[in-house]
């Protein structure tokens, strides 16, 4: 038999079966172990993201339904996203990236392809933010192109074989509950990452596409082309450093 008295409260019993006793209050072993459960716990949750955000400085390795090429089965829905967002211009797209939020957004795709004539354009597709959470998304709730000059598509496809070249199998493999996932493809070579770490290539190739590329894509305007080609050669000069 336990039995210890501390600030005010006494402990009777044994390990196994345990009492608290206080005035007119008593906890049981079952209370107490979903304390020291909880206790364990909290460190552990709070401490994810940190933990997420180290492990990805780089991309990683990925071979699914976001490639540019052939593609292999992860889920119904992550395939219907596939079919709605990929489905067009299949054997020319080029320097793709495709964003799937965990929460709040949709997924979202950016790349630059060409048709037999005319310059290069940049494509921009995204579905229903609802209509995703629900899976009864259907076609693109937003398709836009804006044509590119030759010399942007080229600066474009050097940046992305410079990032790709960096991928790598992460050490250990960690991702945390509310981000995104950004799977980025070109010339059969293909990567990804969660949320990058702020600072790293990553992170600064992830807001080069999201913020300039996808914006010049959706703002549909031609005298933006001149930014993107000065961050293009600023991202690769980062990227070969």
């Amino acid at each position: 038999m336990l039995q210890v008295a501390i600030n005010g409260w006494e402990m009777r019993g044994s390990i196994d079966n345990l009492w608290l006793f206080g005035g007119d209050k008593m906890i049981t072993t079952s209370i107490i172990k979903r304390v020291m459960f909880l206790a364990l716990l909290l460190p552990m949750v709070c401490s994810r993201p940190t933990m997420a955000a180290e492990m990805t400085r780089e991309l990683e390795p990925y071979d699914g339904v976001f490639q540019t090429g052939f593609y292999e089965c992860d889920s119904k829905k992550y395939l219907k996203l596939r079919d709605v967002l990929l489905s067009e211009h299949s054997f020319w797209r080029n320097c793709q990236i495709v964003a799937v939020p965990s929460l709040k957004e949709a997924p979202w795709v950016v790349y630059w392809t060409k048709g037999t004539i005319g310059p290069p354009y940049v494509v921009f597709k995204t579905v229903n933010v609802r209509e995703w959470f629900d899976g009864t998304f259907e076609k693109a709730s937003e398709s836009t192109g804006t044509s590119i000059s030759e010399s942007t598509a080229d600066l474009l496809e050097r940046v992305w074989d410079a990032i790709l070249l960096r991928v790598r199998y992460p050490e250990p493999k960690v991702h945390g509950l509310d981000g995104t996932w950004y799977y980025v493809s070109h010339s059969g070579r293909s990567g990804r990452v969660w949320s990058p770490y702020p600072s790293t290539p990553a992170e600064a190739f992830i807001r080069f596409a999201e913020v300039d590329l996808r914006d010049y894509a959706r703002a549909g305007d031609p005298w933006r082309q001149c930014k993107i080609a000065e961050s293009a050669r600023d991202m690769l000069a980062r990227l070969k450093k």
